[in-house]
């Protein structure tokens, strides 16, 4: 063989470990007394282009202390990876007990759950099995974890984690949905909550393969509590409600109730004797005595909503969608004014919440 070449392969695998030296050795930080194991932390997955300064800037900790919490040698990170952000204020003890679990053989939480315990963590690896082999499928289950907690006003920062679907509710009002979503999923988001008992509420959904769910949450260094809520939209006392068993308010109605406000989230249950829990529309109607002014009308709706103010029409929105929100700011002349709302539900969640108030 050719010396020359060689020698040449020779330097140019020197070079090359050189480079590599270079791209993957990293100066490693040492670690501040104060960057020891934090008391709580929640989990980020690495994107491309990430870096551990722009991380640990972005959620304000130090280099160090991500290093600590990860055992990590080096300030090298992977796309792909999943890191412990390093929080030091842990989430109040819970208080109630533990966590009511409910599981169901199907995917949408209907009938009576097949299974129900009490859970201290939620925090689950079933792999290819099953909650518990005797009652519940190893596909197209769901499952719900409710429990209630006295927070520390502030902001948390709620870690979710599932394979397959997952949805976050905080006082029956829902904060992150992705229940349909099939695969491996990894969430956070930040939530102000009130000072005082919240009830926190997880539905997780299991259609195939490797099945896993876990849900906690930290409140954030340094965040302040959220002020009070306003003040309830002005809205009449007394509603008269109709319900029909159809998507066209065709017909007798089924049921025929007097309501408070229009608040209402039945979840994928039924809202009330001789209604389904789908493919069912609802009638609101009162009288209200306005003052003389502009006032905004609210309406937050999973799925359709139609609604009048005399025979104006204000919201039209006829339609299967999740939870959305609307509002407009209509003139109001003073005396009584007719109100109307026909509400559609199609499949899933069933909620609608109707308001108004002066500007």
């Amino acid at each position: 063989m050719n010396t020359r070449l060689i020698t040449s392969l020779r330097g140019l695998s020197a070079a090359l470990m050189a480079a590599s030296a270079l791209a993957f050795a990293a100066p490693m930080p040492v670690a501040a007394a104060n960057d020891a194991a934090p008391a709580a932390c929640f989990y980020y997955r690495v994107s491309w282009g990430d870096t551990l300064t722009k991380i640990a800037i972005r959620y304000g900790v130090t280099i160090n202390a991500i290093m600590a919490a990860n055992g990590l040698r080096s300030t090298v990170i992977y796309a792909g990876t999943t890191l412990c952000i390093p929080v030091n204020t842990p989430a109040p003890p819970p208080s109630g007990g533990a966590w009511l679990a409910q599981f169901w053989n199907n995917t949408a939480q209907s009938g009576a759950p097949a299974l129900e315990r009490a859970d201290s963590v939620l925090s689950f690896q079933w792999g290819f099995g099953t909650p518990n082999p005797a009652v519940i499928v190893a596909d197209n289950f769901s499952a719900r974890w409710t429990r209630s907690y006295n927070f520390i006003g502030g902001t948390y920062r709620f870690s979710l984690s599932a394979d397959d679907g997952i949805r976050l509710w905080v006082d029956g009002n829902i904060v992150y949905d992705a229940y349909s979503f099939v695969g491996s999923l990894n969430k956070t988001l930040d939530v102000p909550i009130t000072a005082g008992m919240h009830q926190i509420r997880v539905d997780y959904v299991e259609y195939g393969g490797l099945a896993r769910v876990s849900a906690s949450f930290i409140r954030l260094a340094g965040s302040t509590p959220p002020p009070p809520p306003p003040p309830p939209p002005q809205g009449a006392a007394n509603w008269t409600a109709s319900f029909y068993n159809n998507t066209t308010l065709s017909g007798a109605p089924v049921l025929i109730v007097g309501t408070g406000p229009i608040d209402f989230n039945w979840g994928t249950g039924s809202v009330g004797s001789g209604v389904q829990a789908d493919n069912y529309t609802a009638r609101f109607v009162t009288t209200y005595n306005f003052e003389a002014a502009t006032y905004r009308f609210t309406a937050q709706v999973d799925d359709g909503i139609r609604m009048w103010v005399d025979d104006l029409l204000i919201f039209d929105q006829w339609r299967e969608q999740s939870l959305r929100g609307y509002s407009i700011d209509i003139p109001m002349s003073a005396g009584t004014h007719n109100i109307r709302v026909e509400y559609l539900e199609l499949t899933g969640i069933s909620a609608v919440k109707v308001g108004w108030g002066k500007r």
